[in-house]
């Protein structure tokens, strides 16, 4: 396993009332561990759907490097915001001081 994807799957244990995530959505998706028949099971992935709240920041709803349909993306407890990463972190800094 990756030592990036490592460090990552760790913190992610580690975090789980929430996840804000970029730009990482193929190693997010549940189907490498609630589907058997996907492509991508048994890829190391962090657990991003165990959180109580999930924000995912992205340009637009176009699959990742796999291209497959994930299904975090539609979970109730997942928030999609749309736009650029660097603003929109900005912005919900901004917010919460």
């Amino acid at each position: 396993m990756p030592r990036l994807i490592q460090a990552a799957v760790l913190y992610s244990e580690t975090f789980n009332r929430l996840k804000l995530l970029r730009g990482i959505f193929d190693v997010a998706n549940p189907a490498a561990k609630n589907d058997p028949k996907s492509p991508i099971v048994g890829m190391p992935t962090l657990e991003a759907f165990k959180a109580k709240t999930i924000i995912v920041n992205k340009h637009s709803m176009a699959s990742g490097y796999a291209g497959l349909d994930n299904e975090l993306f539609s979970l109730v407890n997942t928030m999609m915001v749309f736009g650029d990463a660097k603003k929109i972190i900005e912005d919900m800094v901004k917010a919460v001081e």
